[in-house]
């Protein structure tokens, strides 16, 4: 698979510039080192959750430098693994609509990367952060204004690819599901983290219906009601150059769909041939 170790980083911004330390003792009783902003930063990237979810070139977010670095740990996952994870479980999670500053914020979203990567946690001094401010007059006045601020960042203020020039939820996951059309071929993420080829059978509101090849049954399954998060659209799957469902090849056509039925014969004769060896093998 020819994978390798990757570094784990935690980037901290503090919130406060500095004012933490002397402030936090008259609102909340107590001394803290900072408000935290983090961002989890691997392969040269930095993941982080304001409204929506951003992969930034590591320190151009809109915070400014870090005011510290931790290392958390390595993972085996890949850049892509990563960017899978949040498209088809974080995407309608960590949304603008549901960012709160005390209660869901890119802090959980950071842990929830951690776990990803590392399985493990987020220290407690930035996890149980809220707990302190929680009940504090001027967390209840400040909310609004804080949720506005910090979660409203939308892939548009950062340029056409969001801060940093990288990646964000929000601007391509909705273009990705306007190309799944019926008929197409897609990626279907058929158990976490396996993806398969497989068609597009139908297709209604945010779920679709498809078709694919389980190699462990060595069977061709329907599976509907599928998630859009779930499939993500190949580049050369057009209907207009794969015109039939899987399938036996039967029926007429105009001839100049000839070379296409041809592409598709040859494509599902392939897979019946891998389907038979598989077979084969299973028996002996």
């Amino acid at each position: 698979l020819k994978r390798r170790k990757l570094e784990v980083q935690l980037f901290r911004y503090d919130l406060s510039n500095g004012k933490a330390k002397w402030l936090t003792p008259f609102l909340v009783g107590h001394s803290i080192a900072g408000i935290w902003h983090t961002g989890i930063v691997v392969c040269g990237k930095e993941y982080w959750f304001g409204g929506h979810i951003f992969e930034s070139e590591r320190g151009t977010t809109p915070f400014g430098t870090p005011t510290q670095i931790q290392t958390l740990g390595e993972t085996m996952r890949t850049r892509e693994d990563l960017w899978n994870f949040i498209q088809t479980s974080l995407v309608d999670e960590f949304t603008e609509a549901n960012y709160d500053v005390l209660t869901h914020n890119c802090n959980h979203f950071s842990n929830t990367i951690s776990k990803f990567l590392l399985n493990e946690s987020l220290p407690d001094e930035i996890m149980k952060q809220p707990d302190i401010f929680m009940d504090s007059w001027i967390a209840q006045v400040l909310r609004p204004t804080l949720n506005r601020g910090l979660g409203t960042f939308g892939p548009e203020q950062g340029g056409a690819e969001g801060f940093g020039g990288g990646r964000a939820t929000g601007s391509s996951a909705k273009t990705d599901w306007q190309r799944v059309e019926v008929g197409a071929l897609v990626s279907y993420e058929y158990v976490h983290g396996w993806p398969c080829v497989a068609r597009v059978l139908g297709k209604a509101g945010e779920t679709c219906d498809v078709r694919w090849l389980d190699l462990a049954a060595r069977q061709f399954k329907v599976q509907k009601g599928v998630s859009r998060l779930l499939v993500r659209p190949l580049s050369f799957a057009k209907p207009s150059h794969w015109t039939r469902t899987m399938g036996a090849v039967g029926g007429g056509g105009a001839q100049a769909q000839g070379l296409e039925k041809k592409e598709q014969f040859r494509v599902v004769q392939f897979m019946e041939e891998q389907l038979r060896k598989l077979t084969v093998i299973g028996s002996m």
